[in-house]
Protein backbone atom coordinates (compact mmCIF):
# COMPACT_ATOMS: atom_id res chain seq x y z
CA UNK A 1 0.00 0.00 0.00
CA UNK A 2 2.83 2.43 0.84
CA UNK A 3 4.41 1.89 -2.58
CA UNK A 4 1.18 2.88 -4.30
CA UNK A 5 0.21 5.66 -1.90
CA UNK A 6 3.53 7.49 -2.16
CA UNK A 7 4.07 6.85 -5.86
CA UNK A 8 4.11 10.12 -7.84
CA UNK A 9 1.44 8.77 -10.21
CA UNK A 10 -1.90 10.46 -9.78
CA UNK A 11 -3.97 7.68 -11.35
CA UNK A 12 -4.14 4.15 -10.01
CA UNK A 13 -5.78 1.40 -12.07
CA UNK A 14 -6.90 -1.71 -10.21
CA UNK A 15 -8.29 -4.95 -11.60
CA UNK A 16 -10.54 -6.32 -8.89
CA UNK A 17 -14.13 -6.56 -7.82
CA UNK A 18 -13.87 -7.43 -4.15
CA UNK A 19 -15.29 -4.91 -1.69
CA UNK A 20 -12.54 -5.89 0.77
CA UNK A 21 -10.36 -3.28 -0.94
CA UNK A 22 -12.84 -0.45 -0.31
CA UNK A 23 -10.92 1.00 2.64
CA UNK A 24 -7.64 0.96 0.69
CA UNK A 25 -9.32 2.73 -2.21
CA UNK A 26 -10.71 5.37 0.17
CA UNK A 27 -7.21 5.96 1.53
CA UNK A 28 -5.78 6.37 -1.97
CA UNK A 29 -8.52 8.82 -2.89
CA UNK A 30 -7.92 10.81 0.30
CA UNK A 31 -4.27 11.11 -0.82
CA UNK A 32 -5.45 12.70 -4.07
CA UNK A 33 -5.17 9.61 -6.25
CA UNK A 34 -7.69 8.96 -9.00
CA UNK A 35 -8.67 5.31 -8.76
CA UNK A 36 -10.04 3.46 -11.78
CA UNK A 37 -11.36 -0.06 -11.34
CA UNK A 38 -11.79 -2.82 -13.90
CA UNK A 39 -13.75 -5.91 -12.84
CA UNK A 40 -15.28 -8.99 -14.38
CA UNK A 41 -19.03 -8.97 -14.84
CA UNK A 42 -20.71 -10.73 -11.95
CA UNK A 43 -17.73 -10.02 -9.70
CA UNK A 44 -18.23 -6.32 -9.05
CA UNK A 45 -19.15 -4.93 -5.68
CA UNK A 46 -21.71 -2.12 -5.78
CA UNK A 47 -19.79 -0.56 -2.90
CA UNK A 48 -16.67 -0.24 -5.10
CA UNK A 49 -18.68 1.28 -7.93
CA UNK A 50 -20.11 3.83 -5.52
CA UNK A 51 -16.69 4.70 -4.06
CA UNK A 52 -14.98 5.40 -7.40
CA UNK A 53 -18.10 6.56 -9.30
CA UNK A 54 -19.51 5.03 -12.44
CA UNK A 55 -17.13 7.08 -14.60
CA UNK A 56 -14.13 5.36 -13.01
CA UNK A 57 -15.55 1.85 -12.98
CA UNK A 58 -15.48 -0.42 -16.02
CA UNK A 59 -15.96 -4.06 -16.83
CA UNK A 60 -12.96 -5.79 -18.36
CA UNK A 61 -14.88 -6.72 -21.50
CA UNK A 62 -15.44 -2.97 -22.16
CA UNK A 63 -11.70 -2.31 -22.46
CA UNK A 64 -11.44 -2.67 -26.28
CA UNK A 65 -14.28 -0.16 -26.77
CA UNK A 66 -12.74 2.28 -24.26
CA UNK A 67 -9.42 2.15 -26.12
CA UNK A 68 -11.21 2.71 -29.43
CA UNK A 69 -13.08 5.73 -28.02
CA UNK A 70 -9.86 7.16 -26.59
CA UNK A 71 -8.08 6.83 -29.93
CA UNK A 72 -10.97 8.55 -31.71
CA UNK A 73 -11.02 11.44 -29.23
CA UNK A 74 -7.25 11.89 -29.59
CA UNK A 75 -7.56 11.93 -33.38
CA UNK A 76 -10.20 14.63 -33.14
CA UNK A 77 -8.01 16.64 -30.76
CA UNK A 78 -5.00 16.45 -33.04
CA UNK A 79 -7.11 17.30 -36.08
CA UNK A 80 -8.44 20.36 -34.28
CA UNK A 81 -4.93 21.33 -33.20
CA UNK A 82 -3.65 21.08 -36.76
CA UNK A 83 -6.57 23.20 -37.98
CA UNK A 84 -5.66 25.87 -35.46
CA UNK A 85 -2.01 25.79 -36.53
CA UNK A 86 -2.90 26.12 -40.22
CA UNK A 87 -5.04 29.22 -39.60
Amino acid sequence: MKLVAFNPSTTIILVLGDKDFASSICILRSLGKKVIIFAQRGNASQKLIKIVSKNNFHFIDELPELVKQKKQSQAIYFTSKKAIIHI
